[in-house]
């Protein structure tokens, strides 16, 4: 179970849960160093991180998991929901 409160992040603004923060990593698309906000390609800080930078934070949790590390939070369940049983007649 996750504290009530967790700690700030020590590369964002949001707050650190154990798994990987995008903002820990050099972004594969402009290039902005750990700590950074992605940039877009006019130079301006973008408003989102890049979907490589959240893929890249992805895998490197996927390699901490297979790697048995323990402070590793549980991760979403990639399976898709069971199927709706239908309302209709017998």
């Amino acid at each position: 179970m996750l504290p009530a409160t967790a700690p700030p992040c020590a590369f964002c603004d949001g707050e650190d849960i154990g798994d990987t923060c995008p903002a820990s990593l050099t972004c594969p698309t402009c290039k902005a160093a750990p700590g950074q906000r992605c940039r877009r390609p006019s130079g301006h800080t973008a408003e989102q991180w890049h979907r490589s930078r959240i893929r890249a934070a992805d895998l490197e949790d996927r390699r901490r998991e297979e790697d048995g590390d323990i402070t590793l939070p549980a991760r979403w369940t990639d399976t898709p929901p069971a199927p709706t049983p239908s309302r209709g007649t017998r």
